[in-house]
């Protein structure tokens, strides 16, 4: 097999037959799946080229692993909204129990909400220190601005860049003989409008580390075909691209 690009290559047999229908059938296959899986924006020929860089094999290494194969590496653990409470205690205590001796798992668990307060507290803005703060003062006279500022913030890079660097100094910590295979993302109720979950499985693609750990996203709500209904009565029909845990 080729290390990428055309299947055409393979050998330099440019006019056999069998790797030209080859070659056909997967540019099809990955059309498909990019218009009936990909986010809007995602829906490009761009995405095509990119998928097609990352199909690296090697017939003469069979332990090789290529490190884009497992790009999505999100798990999505549903339960129902009512329940909310409990299922921070169950994490909570969840967490603590693996770091108990013969599991040795450290897991970093966030709370997305959590994290966003936390983040536009940390900024400062031209007439308050914190801007989180500013924007709890403003809420009261001009509420639609302030979530549409939320918005914003909570799907932008930075913030995403932002728990990305929590992840890696979870990551980093010095060496105690602790394993760190997974990160917990949770208040994906609370965060929502601001950032839907779907919006943050897409984005967060570009800072994903599959070769470092697996993400597993709580979420509170329902899958019913190929959409999720948030909270029980908020239906999303955008893709989310994860494997559901039950």
């Amino acid at each position: 097999m080729p290390q990428g690009g055309s299947f055409l290559l393979y050998e330099g047999k440019s006019g056999d037959e069998f790797w030209t229908k080859a070659e056909t059938l997967l540019y099809t296959a990955l059309i498909g799946y990019i218009h009936y899986e990909a986010p809007a924006e995602e829906q490009c020929f761009s995405t095509l080229i990119e998928m097609i860089n990352s199909m690296e094999v090697r017939e003469d290494d069979e332990e090789f692993q290529n490190p884009q194969a497992s790009t999505y590496n999100y798990y999505m653990y549903q339960y129902s909204a009512k329940d909310e409470y409990n299922m921070v205690q169950e994490i909570q205590n969840f967490v603590s129990n693996l770091k108990r001796p013969a599991i040795y798992v450290d897991v970093f668990a966030v709370d997305l909400f959590e994290l966003l307060c936390k983040y536009l507290d940390e900024q400062s803005c031209s007439i308050h220190p914190s801007y989180l703060k500013f924007l709890l003062e403003k809420d009261d006279k001009d509420p639609d601005n302030v979530t549409k500022i939320l918005g914003s913030k909570a799907t932008s890079d930075k913030f995403l860049q932002y728990l990305d660097q929590h992840i890696a100094n979870h990551l980093e910590k010095p060496e105690d003989g602790l394993k760190r295979p997974y990160v917990f993302i949770y208040g994906m109720g609370k965060i929502f409008p601001y950032l839907r979950t779907s919006h943050f499985l897409s984005k967060f693609e570009k800072f994903n580390r599959p070769n470092d750990y697996k993400i597993i996203v709580f979420y509170p709500g329902v899958a019913r075909g190929n959409s999720f209904t948030l909270l029980g009565c908020i239906e999303d029909s955008h893709t989310y691209r994860a494997e559901l845990l039950n």
